[in-house]
């Protein structure tokens, strides 16, 4: 399979589009945590979602008018103030590493973006090995809390309860399984061998829990507009934790074949 720098880099720009304006739509919901850092949050939220919206919108534009305008430099602002609403989850987690590791997909996609645009040529090889690093974090991180390794989050029980209406102690031993998965399919990322089912279940599941947020909002919203837009948020910055793992089956190679991009 040849692989071309047009859909390359047209997958990060559509994660890191949902990744930056999903979490600045989320921050006017008034959901985040950045109260554990400012006495102001709600302030903080407006200023920083509201950032972040207007810096995801550049990133709907073809590339080479991104590279004109130099506006893929707009990550830079747009990874501090993720990194910081980051942060304050991690405060607000009691400092639980899966927290912050968790986030790595969502924190580091926007730098691996500017650095393609940014410096040519393109490092295939040492971008792939970058984006595998941030795919194993991000689900060792979920499969973690899902295992309980410091507590299960309670968004996890009630989701699975609700959308797969199983019991109670049936949905701890779905996230026992799904736990162990996700940690095994990230460490088998980077052994070099022909297993495409590792990219399949991290691509499913990925996409599969981004979209279990929008699922649980509608089975549990009650009219509010304002829960809706928060779900959606919600699964707009984590439709990337699939479409990641998407753009790294596209460079899939077996062992015994020679490499082509």
């Amino acid at each position: 399979m040849i692989v071309g720098q047009f859909n390359y880099i047209r997958l990060l720009k559509i994660s890191c589009f949902f990744i930056i304006a999903g979490n600045g739509t989320a921050l006017l919901t008034g959901s985040s945590s950045l109260g554990h850092l400012f006495s102001n949050a709600s302030v903080i939220e407006i200023i920083f979602g509201w950032c972040l919206i207007f810096v995801a919108l550049p990133f709907m534009l073809p590339t080479s008018t991104l590279k004109k305008w130099k506006a893929h430099y707009l990550l830079l602002p747009a990874s501090a103030l993720l990194l910081t609403t980051s942060y304050a989850s991690f405060i607000e987690s009691g400092y639980v590493p899966e927290q912050l590791i968790e986030h790595a997909i969502q924190l580091f996609t926007p730098i691996i973006l500017l650095r393609q645009l940014a410096f040519t040529p393109i490092q295939t090889e040492e971008t792939v090995i970058s984006l595998k690093v941030l795919v194993a974090l991000t689900f060792i991180g979920h499969g973690l809390f899902a295992l309980g390794a410091h507590y299960v989050p309670s968004g996890f029980v009630d989701m699975t309860t609700e959308i797969l209406g199983i019991t109670l102690p049936n949905t701890y031993i779905f996230l026992d399984i799904v736990g162990y998965l996700d940690i095994l399919c990230a460490l088998l990322l980077f052994l070099n061998f022909p297993f495409k089912p590792v990219y399949f279940y991290l691509i499913f599941w990925g996409l599969i829990t981004a979209l279990a947020r929008l699922a649980f909002g509608l089975l549990i919203n009650e009219g509010s507009a304002m829960d809706m837009v928060y779900w959606i948020s919600n699964m707009l910055y984590r439709l990337p934790h699939g479409i990641i793992p998407l753009l790294l089956l596209q460079f899939y190679r077996p062992a015994n074949q020679t490499s082509s991009i």
